[in-house]
């Protein structure tokens, strides 16, 4: 076989990846259009080739694994299939060139993989507004070693060694909040605007210390361990101040062991629905219904009509710990910005369904308190009646009596 002689392209490429156990991941490389030969490798395994013997793929990557080579060859991602946690680690990606010397030149990206175990994620929402500050909860364990935060695949801030990584459009305007204990990792965001809009993600690493591995790179040697991950997943959404409606109110009445319906008129544009009581959410549409508070599962149905003008919210079997302010907030995206409508209803929960409390003087004045001093006053008047009668019957005796008298003495 004929003697290969390397040089050393451009510098390796570094980048982080974080992939979920039973989900696919994607390693990004690229690599130049004369390329001859391309082989990813973890460690001294052999997890896929391009042109060459297939059979010294490792069996644990054998039909898990797929190049992506588009015509120009430029791209030489690798997919893995099903990942685990074994799957952690340094992946090196060698693609490799033959110049018009003979002289073949080496050109080779690094992708550090991280698996998170996907039953760890927690998921939170957050509202901020344009040009305000917003403050982005994590909790943590007390024994991290590592935090990233990240939005997409853009690292966003970091507690670790290396702050080279964080995206230029966060550096100067993200903060940390780590206390004593560093059980709080939440981020604070400032001057946001509609562009931070999305999915933030905080991955909180704990080493693992029955898996060991190293990575070596020119002159800098890595070490670590693959990574038990506490997630925490929050979708922020960015409300511009000047754009948000006049918020409507309303009041409700219910009865304890009824159903209530509280009503919500929302935009035809309507993109998401989200029904709260203070900070605990009942219902919403059309995201993860996870989110919905234990209290409110199974028993709050939503209405929306073919068009979604209607967002009125059904609760049944109310109790008085339903009693409260609802808010209804009717979320639109208009040109990448979001624009919130919100409804207030304030439900008031009475015991039984005559309250006194609850009627005026004159829905009190029924039929049948009417009624009663009526059959008082005719009751005094019969009575007056008969002692009249009685009165002038013995006043009559009387007279009959007295002309009798004198009668008797002419006899």
């Amino acid at each position: 076989m004929k003697q290969r002689h390397l040089v050393d392209g451009s510098a390796v490429a570094q980048m982080k990846k974080t992939g979920f156990i039973g989900q696919d991941v994607l390693l990004s490389c690229n690599c130049s259009n004369d390329l001859n030969e391309l082989v990813w490798q973890k460690d001294e395994t052999i997890v896929n080739f391009h042109l060459t013997d297939k059979s010294l793929i490792n069996d644990s990557y054998k039909n898990r694994t797929q190049l992506f080579l588009n015509n120009e060859k430029r791209n030489c991602s690798l997919l893995i299939r099903n990942i685990s946690s074994e799957d952690a680690g340094v992946y090196i990606c060698h693609a490799l060139a033959s110049l018009r010397t003979g002289v073949w030149s080496r050109k080779t990206s690094e992708v550090f993989l991280t698996v998170v175990d996907g039953s760890a994620v927690a998921q939170m929402k957050k509202t901020g507004f344009t040009g305000q500050d917003v403050l982005l909860s994590c909790n943590c364990s007390n024994e991290h070693d590592e935090l990233v935060w990240q939005k997409d695949e853009r690292i966003v801030n970091a507690h670790s060694e290396d702050k080279t990584n964080i995206d230029d459009s966060y550096k100067d305007r993200t903060q940390l909040f780590l206390n004593n204990e560093k059980r709080n990792c939440s981020l604070l965001i400032r001057n946001i605007s509609s562009e931070d809009a999305g999915v933030y993600t905080c991955h909180a690493l704990v080493k693992d210390q029955k898996k060991m591995w190293a990575r070596k790179s020119s002159e800098v040697i890595l070490t670590g361990q693959t990574m038990k991950i506490l997630t925490f997943l929050t979708l922020l959404l960015i409300t511009s101040s000047s754009a948000v409606g006049q918020t409507v109110q309303s009041n409700q009445t219910g009865f304890v062991g009824q159903d209530v319906l509280l009503p919500c008129n929302c935009s035809d544009d309507l993109n998401e629905l989200v029904w709260q009581k203070d900070e605990t959410i009942v219902n919403l549409h059309p995201t993860d219904k996870s989110l919905i508070n234990d209290s409110y599962k199974d028993r709050t149905q939503l209405f929306l009509n073919n068009e979604k003008r209607n967002c009125s919210l059904l609760i049944r079997n109310i109790s008085s710990e339903d009693a409260g302010v609802y808010t209804c907030h009717d979320l639109a995206r208009v040109q990448n910005m979001w624009l919130r409508k919100s409804s207030n209803v304030i439900l008031t929960v009475s015991e039984n369904e005559k309250d006194p409390e609850k009627y005026t003087d004159t829905e009190s004045v029924s039929p049948v308190s009417v009624g009663v001093p009526i059959c008082v006053l005719a009751l005094l008047l019969v009575v007056g009646l008969l002692l009249t009668i009685m009165i002038r019957r013995r006043h009559r005796t009387s007279q009959n009596t007295g002309s009798e008298e004198p009668m008797l003495e002419k006899v």
